[in-house]
């Protein structure tokens, strides 16, 4: 779990980071939109989407760590769910994060005709 704490503050970290940077060098007009272009552009959300879907990834576990503790302080550690999540917490991350990227496999193939459209329309 230490691993997954150091990915999610690492992620975030550079993630502000890089928004930060974006944002003073554009600000100061020293890299605009203008200059950037449309496929620069479509680069940098790229990456910023991929850092988010990296966030999403190291949070659940955490979320549902932090749940359980927290159920367990309350006193509903012995309810049977809290004993099945417990049990099964491991598993149960490995799902959720393959129903992530199964939904973004299924997002990208469902457009992938607008994603073509796009980059033929760029290459032309």
């Amino acid at each position: 779990m230490k691993f997954r704490l150091i990915a999610f503050l690492g992620v975030f970290g550079f993630t502000l980071i890089a928004a930060i940077i974006g944002n003073l060098l554009e600000t100061n007009g020293i890299l605009t939109r203008g200059m950037l272009g449309e496929d620069t552009l479509t680069a940098v959300k790229v990456f910023f989407f991929a850092l988010f879907c990296l966030l999403c990834m190291t949070l659940m576990p955490l979320v549902l760590r932090v749940f359980i503790a927290g159920q367990s302080a309350i006193g509903n550690g012995d309810f049977y769910v809290i004993r099945w999540l417990q049990r099964y917490e491991i598993q149960l991350v490995l799902v959720l994060e393959c129903l992530f990227l199964a939904g973004l496999v299924l997002i990208f193939l469902l457009e992938r005709r607008t994603f073509h459209l796009i980059f033929q329309s760029r290459l032309h």
